[in-house]
C-alpha cells in the first residue's frame, strides 16, 4: 500500500512536471520554467576570421518568469577578446519572449541577449566587425510539441 501511494505521488509529480502545471494552486507554468541548458551555436560572422562559435548557459526560473544567462565566445586575438564571459538576467513574458539585455562577452562592441526561450539570438546592435548568434533550443522545442499533441488528444 505504501509503495502504492508513493508511485501515485511520484507519477503525479512527474506528470505535473511533464505537462507544466503548479500542484500549489493549479496555475498552469509555462513549459520552460525551471529549464537549463547549455546552447552552442557559431557567430553569423563573414569576416577574415570566419565564424566563431557561441555557447550560451541560460536558466529559467522555477515560474518561467525570469532567466539567467552565461554567453561565452571562447575567441582571443588582436581585435576580440571574449575570454571573459557576459552575464546577464531578464523576465520572460507569457510567450515566451525574453526581456532584451546587454550581454557583451570581453571588450566587443555591445551585445544583446534577446529572441525567444526556442530561439535565443545575441543580437550585434553594437555593429562590431563579427555577427551576432542564434540558438536553437530542440530539448524544448520537443517539449512544446509533446505538450501540444497531449493537449490535442485530450
Amino acid at each position: 500500500m505504501k509503495k502504492t501511494i508513493i508511485g501515485v505521488f511520484l507519477f503525479v509529480f512527474l506528470s505535473s512536471e511533464v505537462l507544466g502545471e503548479d500542484t500549489a494552486d493549479g496555475a498552469k507554468l509555462p513549459y520552460w520554467a525551471g529549464h537549463k541548458t547549455v546552447l552552442v551555436a557559431t557567430t553569423d560572422d563573414s569576416g577574415a576570421d570566419g565564424p566563431l562559435r557561441c555557447e550560451l548557459a541560460i536558466v529559467y526560473s522555477q515560474d518561467g518568469k525570469r532567466y539567467s544567462a552565461t554567453v561565452d565566445i571562447p575567441f582571443i586575438c588582436l581585435h576580440h577578446n571574449s575570454s571573459s564571459d557576459a552575464k546577464c538576467a531578464g523576465t520572460v513574458d507569457e510567450s515566451g519572449v525574453l526581456e532584451r539585455q546587454e550581454c557583451t562577452p570581453g571588450n566587443w562592441s555591445q551585445r544583446d541577449l534577446a529572441g525567444t526561450v526556442l530561439n535565443p539570438i545575441l543580437d550585434n546592435v553594437g555593429e562590431g566587425p563579427s555577427g551576432g548568434c542564434s540558438w536553437k533550443d530542440a530539448e524544448l522545442l520537443e517539449k512544446r510539441k509533446l505538450l501540444a499533441e497531449r493537449k490535442k488528444s485530450q
